[in-house]
Parts: structure tokens; C-alpha cells; sequence
């Protein structure tokens, strides 16, 4: 005989039957991660630190509150079709026109970007190829992420705006008072060993180990080591000429997985 039904009792508390995140919270499903972020890939997004500030149907008022620069990061071209026009208004204290001009700096990156066969530093790799862990660096040398990138491969040329780089990177320091801005292409950070804390103009994002993060072109970001963490390791694939998308759903449909909800956009911080 099939078992008596037991008496429901009313649910009092909210937690016990909701997982944290359902609770009209912004927060990721990882505890550890101390920042917020907006869902949804390839969305519109729309953040500001004091509410009130962003403009209302405009892009680019006369006087912006609080006495902030506006500036807009594009991406496409400004008359490209709604689908393909990706843009970003920002409204900043400080704009991105002021500093005091560029200067050569050393470096202890190795790092190519050309990989035609005009280029002497690089070879046709004809056969299959497979790395072992790459060596961190050693307690008495301080390297960050503009010092610890060294290339893997790659196909192509930035200037022909086509092809793609491989990197890894491995290093023991945050960067100090300083940035990193790439205008060849679009890096995607898959980290390895070490939690990253990365600081774009948009905001901070956590990474650990097994996610990625992708920085497109043109955007200033610098990345420090997470809290705890003396060594970070991991790969970076960079692209020319297109931008990363989401691939077609499969056999799998609407059931698959690495749906665009499952992609986070840090929200605006007063750095």
C-alpha cells in the first residue's frame, strides 16, 4: 500500500527552502567572492555608484551631475546595425584624456604578436605539442601581469586585424600604480592556479581557478593576487578581428548549458 501523504507545514523561513542567491540579490553562487555583478551576456547593463547620476534619455547632457566627464568606449562602429553596435558610456571623475603622455618601460614579458613568416622570432610547429605546468616565478624576483605574460603560438597579424595569440601567464605580485591596456584584441583569462582580483573601468571581478574572463579591446584593467594567494598561474587566449560569442545551443536546445544568464558584468565602483 503507497505510503500516507505527511502533513505540509508552512514554510516561516525563506532561507531553508531558497538557495541565498534567490533572495533578490545580485551575489554569485560563490561565497568566498566579495563583489556584486549584473547577469546576462551580450545585455544592455546599466550601473552608477551614487543613484540619480546616470542621464535620462541622453547620452550626453550639457552638464552631467556631480561634475563628471562623459566619454564613450566604442567598440564598433558608431553607425554599425543595432546587433553588431557595442558601446559604452561612461561618466567618469577623471577623464581618460588626462595623464602626462606615453614612455617606454621595461619589461620582462616575452610576448609576440606577429606570427607571418616574415617574422624571424617564430617557426611552423608542424606536429602535436603539449606543456607540462609552466615554472612560477621565484620568491626573490617580483613579477606582475605586465612582466609574467610570455607567448605560446598563435596564427596571424593585429594589424590585418585577423588571427589569434596564446599565452601564459605566472606571476607573484599585484600591479602597482600601474594599468595594462591591450588594443590588439580581446583576452580571454582562464585562470589556473590563484585567485585574481581584476580591476577594470567598469568595476572588479573575483576570478578562481576554472573560470575565465574576458577584457576587451581598448579597456584599462590591472590585476592583483586575491587575498592569501603568493603565486597565480594560467592561459590566455587572445582574438583579432572578431569577439568572443556563445556558441549555437546543440542537440541539447534550450537544455544546454553556458546559457547567457550564467555570464556576470561587474557593476560601476568609485575606484
Amino acid at each position: 500500500m503507497p505510503a500516507p501523504m505527511k502533513e505540509r507545514k508552512p514554510a516561516t523561513d525563506p532561507t531553508k527552502i531558497f538557495h541565498y542567491t534567490d533572495l533578490q540579490r545580485k551575489k554569485p553562487t560563490r561565497e568566498n567572492d566579495p563583489y556584486t555583478y549584473m547577469h546576462g551576456w551580450n545585455n544592455r547593463h546599466q550601473s552608477e555608484v551614487i543613484p540619480g547620476t546616470l542621464p535620462v534619455a541622453q547620452n550626453n547632457p550639457q552638464e552631467v551631475r556631480f561634475g563628471l566627464y562623459t566619454e564613450g568606449i566604442t567598440y564598433s562602429a558608431f553607425a554599425a546595425p543595432r546587433a553588431h553596435n557595442y558601446s559604452t558610456y561612461m561618466y567618469r571623475v577623471r577623464p581618460a584624456a588626462a595623464h602626462n603622455g606615453y614612455k617606454k618601460i621595461e619589461s620582462k614579458a616575452h610576448i609576440q604578436n606577429c606570427f607571418l613568416s616574415l617574422n624571424p622570432e617564430v617557426e611552423t610547429l608542424p606536429e602535436q605539442a603539449e606543456w607540462g605546468p609552466f615554472p612560477l616565478p621565484e620568491d626573490s624576483d617580483k613579477i606582475d601581469f605586465v612582466d609574467g605574460l610570455h607567448t605560446l603560438g598563435g596564427s596571424g597579424d593585429p594589424n590585418l586585424r585577423e588571427g589569434m595569440a596564446l599565452y601564459v601567464y605566472a606571476i607573484n605580485a599585484s600591479m602597482e600604480k600601474r594599468a595594462f591596456c591591450n588594443t590588439d584584441g580581446d583576452f580571454l583569462i582562464c585562470a589556473q592556479q590563484g585567485n585574481l582580483d581584476v580591476q577594470t573601468e567598469f568595476g572588479m571581478i573575483f576570478l578562481q581557478p576554472g573560470e575565465i574572463c574576458v577584457i576587451q579591446r581598448g579597456v584599462r584593467f590591472k590585476i592583483a593576487l586575491g587575498p592569501g594567494v603568493e603565486k597565480a598561474r594560467g592561459y590566455i587566449t587572445e582574438v583579432w578581428g572578431s569577439m568572443w560569442e556563445l556558441p549555437d545551443l546543440g542537440p541539447l536546445g534550450g537544455h544546454s548549458l553556458a546559457n547567457p544568464r550564467d555570464f556576470l558584468y561587474p557593476v560601476a565602483l568609485h575606484f
